[in-house]
């Protein structure tokens, strides 16, 4: 090993602490129950699961599995190369076109994953010069995307428009080339941001809008398209539509949806999407079976996550916890982030499979444990989970007191 690699790794070994819990193995489907082990287990343990993006349990629909088993029987494993020279499959294509529809652009295109959307669409419209605005919450995705632009990156306080609006007065300026990136719902807080109004200052400024509405499709709307149906928008409220298709979708990647044009221009300037493989025709195919349910039963299903979610939240709160969000993403706060740790390794030891979010997921002093639900999860088990997440946090709770009190004890 070089010295300077060396020296890299040996900084980072200081604040790499607590992080058995972290890139488990799982046995099982990504549904309301699994099978995982971490490093801290000696054998495979069955839980209920809270980890999973898979709000609507459409990876486990019979036709989307089935959709999936066909496509490997007719195209095999993967696309095997670049969209550019090897072409899209078929399967691509419609789901293209459907994904369009959905957003009502003329167009979309695929990615490898949401990340490689927003960091090939920021790099593609902005570079040196430019001026990329965004909330100090935005996702990892965008904060990469735009520091590999080369473009100018500023932030505003969380869902401040006024300041949002001032940032923008002080630095936007005429033929610069200004891009806002709005999050529809936050991933780690489970907010719905006010998109009227982020994109209403930004458009007031001559900005770029771009929506990544990872955690919106499929939980927020009356029939689960997220955001823009959400506040009552028109399709054209944004000039990017940005999705994924490892939530909602329940597979793997990203999208784009905007104009023809737009389409057209990414194609050969994000690379991002020009120097890597299409993803699989099974996973597209798959995707797209999902996409379909969505449409079709979005008006059900969507419902019943977002109230069987705020029933959780409620029965957390029922217990005395510090339950945040209002979608599916569902937030609990402890006493002190030192907490995070033990009381998930308490709650896992019961079965309980969720998220503990410490730095750098969130800011330092942060920490939370997230659960994630679906609609396939029942009422009756969200109800014991918040029992069983309470006994474990007084229990904790009860652990730190006799440590403060030993602290006063022994004079520390």
């Amino acid at each position: 090993m070089s010295a300077a690699l060396n020296r890299k790794l040996s900084r980072s070994r200081i604040h790499l602490t607590d992080t058995e819990f972290y890139f488990p193995t799982v046995y099982a489907g990504a549904a309301d129950r699994t099978v995982m082990q971490n490093s801290t287990m000696t054998e495979p343990r069955h839980c209920h699961n809270f980890t999973s993006s898979n709000y609507l349990g459409l990876g486990q629909r019979p036709e989307v599995v089935e959709a999936v088993v066909e496509a490997v029987r007719r195209y095999g494993l993967g696309a095997n190369s670049s969209p550019a020279l090897a072409g899209h499959f078929d399967v691509h294509e419609q789901l293209c076109q459907e994904l369009a529809d959905l957003h009502g652009t003329p167009a979309a295109m695929l990615y490898n994953s949401g990340f490689a959307a927003n960091l090939g669409a920021l790099g593609a419209l902005t570079g040196r010069g430019d001026l990329i605005v965004l909330d100090q919450a935005a996702h990892g995705s965008l904060v990469a995307g735009a520091k590999a632009s080369g473009a100018e990156l500023r932030y505003y306080p969380h869902r401040d428009t006024t300041a949002l609006d001032a940032v923008l007065a002080e630095h936007a300026r005429p033929g610069r080339t200004v891009l806002v990136g709005i999050v529809g719902v936050y991933s780690m807080a489970g907010e719905v941001e006010n998109v009227a109004k982020i994109a209403g200052v930004a458009r007031a400024h001559g900005a770029i809008t771009l929506l990544d509405d990872a955690h919106g499709l499929g939980v927020i709307g009356d029939r689960g398209t997220g955001s823009l149906e959400h506040h009552g928008l028109p399709h054209d409220a944004v000039d990017i539509h940005m999705g994924t298709l490892s939530k909602t979708l329940a597979a793997s990647g990203g999208y784009l949806a905007g104009s023809q044009e737009l389409m057209d221009y990414l194609r050969f300037h994000a690379m991002s999407h020009l120097l890597t493989a299409s993803i699989p025709p099974a996973v597209a195919a798959g995707c797209l079976a999902a996409l379909r349910v969505l449409r079709a039963e979005g008006h059900v299903l969507s419902p019943r996550l977002r109230s069987r979610a705020q029933y959780f939240r409620e029965e957390l709160l029922g217990q005395g916890l510090d339950a945040r969000g209002a979608t599916a993403v569902v937030p609990v706060h402890l006493r002190t982030e030192s907490q995070v740790i033990p009381v998930n390794e308490l709650v896992l030891a019961r079965g309980i499979f969720l998220s503990p979010v410490i730095f750098p997921g969130v800011p330092i002093g942060e920490g939370r444990l997230r659960f994630t639900i679906s609609a396939t999860h029942e009422e009756a088990t969200l109800a014991a989970v918040a029992e069983t997440l309470a006994e474990c946090v007084r229990e904790v709770d009860g652990e730190s007191g006799r440590a403060r009190r030993g602290d006063v004890e022994l004079g520390v």
